[in-house]
């Protein structure tokens, strides 16, 4: 181009004919496709949380970039460009030069097929004003096209590497931004000088992946022909076989019409025989019957005489029981019986009194207080009445010995259909309350319920669609695929539900495509603005959208939406699933979120919907994808059973194993997931269907430091020792014993013996008993990078223990790790920390039999916890620094790591519990019961402190549930559930 170009050279002519072909319009769904890409591997990869886009035209990449919640702007030349975005992109987007200087910094500034537009001079400030906005760059800018009329500054690149480099950036060579296209490069600022020879390698690293480029081009190109000629011939040979083979129809069709009518007169005169046959058989079997019937008659007659004398004795014993009855009477009546009456009340009375007494305080505790348990009391009293509230009082105190059963839920209080019918009892009065609500919200959001069928049992689809339609909560709409069902009836079906109710859709495909692409082209039928997604054999509770929706209002941020669910088989409801908050280690061993799932509907369309090749697990892909990067803020648990899973033989309801092709697809689905995150690990399949993650350690291992207090105690601390040094798999640690006032002959000689081993050390701390200093003070004199809290009593099983918790400890975001603890006699002691257990917190699952998978196998899965037991703890020193290590001043003894690992989860760390770190633990032996009157008053000042402080008698816990006990640490159920101003209690 001879001139500068101006305004009008880039009006909606250039962009309609100057890009490749396409119209560089939002009509054109190829550039969001393009941009989405772009911006994801921006997202993931580079994890900008500002970009500045120099040059952004119409800013299909501000608009990506900012759907993933990443704040972008940009700047372009052109005022057609920027006036023609959607006005509420205009905000972030302005009209000028790039040559201009650019106002802030940023994570990242993107300058895509720009600069060759440029006059070079303009160039060359547009550059320095790129370097001067952020430390970062991802610039392409086209070598070789030099027919563009626009195109001014068109240069190899080594050129623009040479303009960079004297600004002080250079190229990232182990970036891969080929994404965008094959010149594209990634800049960043240098402290050292970039050199020439550096330039010239990355440069021509480049030119032959434009050259590769090009080859592929040309090759797919080649193929292109090869196939289109492939086509021609196909098409040709198709047509003479088809001519073929009507030609044999019409010869066979010939054939088949003479045999037919053979065979038709032969069949004629063989069914004539056979009726003659079945009459004479009729004959004989009736007067058969009139045989059996006179012989039946005179049994009956017997019969009858023998119930008449059963009657008989009947009005002899009841007399009996009138007599009987007058005599007792007469008891009641005599003055001896009303002279003792007193006393039988006040005895009666006395022993109610003792055990409620008793069982009050303790219920009370578990509520949060009197004043909640109150007011609970009075709710189910106003709601079930009398009865219900005698029920529910002799359910909550059922007394405090319940016994782990087989499955691993206390055998108390874990009657589920009792719990249903006191609490799921949702009345008229209720569902008015529940739709008067709705009428005062103002901007109720649109739902689109997303079910995906084929080959349906229809009484059961029926079943679903019903479960909608009878939806308390009435802005929804069913979005229906049939993936080109083969049973008869499927369409005809369909058609009449549509019929039914305006707020059904429903599309036929013409291939059959499985369930991803299915529920892609549910999804195409969608209007709302989030989607529930609902399989064709399940059931929603009736108010389960109201809760959706309600949540949705409470919350606009929320992105993503799960329930609690359970499972139906003819009528009857079994195995809730009360889950946990959003918890993102227990998402990695199953899909933790699943029914009912509710998610913003733009997300799901920008991350491309459901993936085929995926089936069978695409609801847990599409849950691993959709939650990259969303805060955990932006995700909603409703704690409510909203879903009932239909158990049939072929369902994952029933047995995960039945589909072993969904466990294949969602280990690869985590793989992706957990790549894309940049997490080095791999997954395995474990028998029961769930996942294990694998975190690979670093070539160069981190020293942990294993910190063991103990005062004498020879035997047990001469077993963790021994048992760490000899099984312990981890190389890199050591171990630090801080003897607090040791006394003992023996133990002070094992002191001075094993102190000789170069990775143990003793340290004397002749304080009085404070775990808190003593572990505090051990820190600062510890050399690893991470530090392990050990009690004395502690003794390993699985070699990897370590190795365990230190590859969750590396990962970001994780602050505390705990271990899965066993007494001696294999039942579980710990398996991690329930804030509000007891009133202050308590173990899960404790004194489980080993084998027991616990709730939900919960007792062997890894999961996040607000807390866990410094009897073996792993965490980073940095972090335990961070938040002030542990309490030496409030919590001396008890409630510590409670504190501690709270302190974490205050500090915006998640505290991670794994069963794969196994060890014996033999609970606090060397330092006996709290017995003494100064131990206890110290203990009553514990508890008053972790009131006061963290609330632990109200504060719920994430990784809990409301609907399970706070009584027991089995995982029974809550009665009732620690619900509050709901219509209902329970769906």
């Amino acid at each position: 181009m001879d001139k500068i170009p101006s305004q009008a050279d880039y009006d909606e002519a250039y962009y309609r004919s100057h890009c490749g072909g396409l119209n560089y319009d939002r009509s054109e769904p190829h550039w969001s496709r393009f941009f989405g890409l772009i911006a994801k591997h921006i997202a993931n990869e580079l994890r900008p949380r500002t970009v500045f886009d120099a040059g952004c035209a119409k800013g299909f990449l501000v608009e990506e970039l900012r759907k993933l919640h990443i704040e972008a702007f940009g700047r372009d030349y052109s005022e057609y460009a920027i006036g023609d975005m959607p006005q509420a992109l205009q905000a972030f987007c302005e009209v000028g030069s790039i040559a201009d200087p650019i106002t802030g910094t940023y994570d990242l500034v993107t300058c895509i097929e720009v600069l060759e537009h440029m006059p070079e001079e303009e160039g060359v400030r547009a550059i320095a004003n790129l370097c001067s906005a952020s430390d970062t760059i991802l610039f392409s800018s086209c070598p070789d096209d030099f027919t563009e009329s626009t195109h001014l500054t068109v240069r190899p690149p080594l050129h623009w590497l040479k303009l960079f480099q004297a600004n002080g950036f250079g190229p990232r060579s182990d970036y891969d931004a080929s994404y965008l296209c094959p010149w594209a490069m990634v800049l960043e600022r240098r402290q050292t000088v970039v050199t020439d020879e550096e330039l010239r390698a990355y440069a021509s690293h480049v030119l032959s992946l434009i050259e590769h480029s090009r080859q592929l081009h040309q090759l797919h190109h080649d193929q292109a022909i090869k196939l289109a000629q492939a086509q021609e011939d196909d098409g040709r040979l198709l047509r003479e076989v088809r001519a073929d083979l009507e030609r044999e129809l019409l010869a066979v069709s010939a054939r088949h019409e003479s045999e037919l009518i053979a065979a038709s007169a032969r069949h004629e005169s063989e069914l004539l025989a056979a009726s003659a046959q079945h009459e004479r058989e009729m004959l004989a079997a009736s007067a058969q019957y009139a045989r059996e019937l006179r012989a039946a008659s005179a049994l009956a007659g017997v019969a009858r005489q023998e119930v008449d004398e059963l009657n008989s004795n009947a009005v002899v014993l009841s007399q009996q029981l009138i007599q009987r009855n007058k005599e007792l009477e007469l008891i009641r009546q005599s003055t001896s019986w009303r002279l003792a009456a007193p006393y039988r009340g006040i005895g009666h009375q006395l022993r109610r009194a003792i055990h409620v007494a008793r069982v009050l305080p303790k219920i009370a505790k578990a509520r949060g207080g009197y004043a909640p348990l109150f007011k609970s009391g009075w709710r189910i009293l106003s709601t079930e009445g009398v009865r219900g509230a005698v029920k529910v009082w002799r359910r909550a105190n059922v007394g405090t010995t319940a016994s782990i059963t087989g499955s691993g839920i206390g055998s108390l209080g874990s009657d589920y259909t009792a719990w249903l019918e006191a609490h799921a009892n949702l009345d008229d009065k209720g569902r008015q309350a529940i739709s008067a609500q709705v009428a005062r919200w103002r901007n109720p959001p649109l739902i689109s319920i997303i079910i995906p069928v084929y080959n349906p049992d229809l009484p059961w689809l029926e079943e679903a669609i019903t479960s909608v339609r009878g939806q308390l909560y009435p802005n929804l709409e069913l979005c229906i695929a049939d993936d080109c069902s083969t049973v008869p009836g499927v369409k005809e079906f369909l058609e009449r539900e549509a019929a039914k109710d305006k707020r059904i859709k429903v599309m036929y495909r013409s291939v059959n495509g499985h369930i991803s692409e299915a529920s892609n082209s549910a999804l195409e039928l969608a209007t709302g603005q989030w989607m529930s997604l609902l399989d064709q054999d399940d059931l929603l509770t009736e108010d389960a959208l109201y809760y959706v929706a309600r949540a949705i209002v409470d919350d606009p941020d929320l992105d993503f939406i799960y329930s609690d669910e359970d499972k139906i088989e003819k009528g009857r409801r079994f195995d809730p699933y009360f889950k946990p908050d959003w918890n993102v280690e227990l998402l990695r061993s199953h899909n933790m979120a699943c029914h009912l799932s509710t998610f913003r509907i733009d997300r799901v369309k920008a991350i491309g919907g459901f993936r085929k090749g995926f089936e069978g697990s695409q609801d847990y892909d599409l849950v691993l994808r959709f939650t990259e990067g969303l805060s955990v803020d932006r995700i909603g648990h409703i704690q409510r059973v909203l879903y009932h899973w239909r158990v049939h033989s072929n369902s994952t309801a029933q047995e995960s194993s039945n589909k072993s092709y969904a466990a294949v697809a969602g280990q690869k689905a985590l793989c992706e997931h957990l790549e894309r995150l940049g997490v080095d690990a791999t997954v395995e399949v474990l028998p029961t269907g769930m996942y294990r993650t694998h975190y690979r350690l670093p070539q160069q291992l981190p020293l942990v430091s294993l910190i063991i207090p103990t005062r004498n105690g020879l035997d047990l601390l001469r077993q963790c020792v021994t048992s760490i040094l000899q099984k312990t798999d981890y190389p890199a640690y050591e171990i630090i014993i801080v003897d607090n006032n040791s006394d003992d002959p023996e133990t002070l000689a094992y002191f001075r013996d094993i102190a000789a081993n170069p990775m143990v050390r003793v340290e004397r701390d002749e304080r009085e008993f404070n775990y808190s200093a003593l572990n505090n003070r051990a820190v600062e004199l510890s050399n690893g990078d991470y530090i392990g809290l050990i009690n004395n009593d502690i003794e390993v099983i699985s070699p990897n223990w370590l190795a365990e918790m230190i590859g969750l400890a590396m990962q970001d975001g994780v602050g505390a790790v705990g271990a899965r603890l066993w007494y001696p006699d294999d039942r579980l002691q710990h398996g991690g920390v329930i804030i509000g257990l007891g009133g202050v917190a308590g173990h899960s699952h404790k004194y489980l039999q080993r084998g027991v998978p616990g709730y939900f196998r919960r007792a062997e899965l890894p999961q996040d916890l607000s807390a866990v037991t410094a009897a073996c703890l792993v965490v980073k020193k940095a972090i335990f620094r961070e938040v002030g290590g542990l309490n030496e001043v409030d919590l001396k003894v008890a409630f510590n790591d409670v504190d501690f690992c709270l302190k974490i989860q205050e500090a915006g760390y998640r505290n991670v519990w794994s069963p794969y770190a196994d060890l014996y633990h033999h609970e606090s032996a060397s330092r006996g019961l709290e017995d003494t009157p100064e131990k206890v008053e110290r203990f009553r000042h514990e508890i008053a402190y972790m009131h006061a402080r963290w609330k632990t008698h109200q504060r719920p816990d994430r990784a809990y549930n409301i609907n399970l006990t706070l009584n027991h640490e089995d995982f029974s159920l809550a009665w009732p559930p620690r619900t509050s101003g709901d219509p209902s209690f329970a769906s």
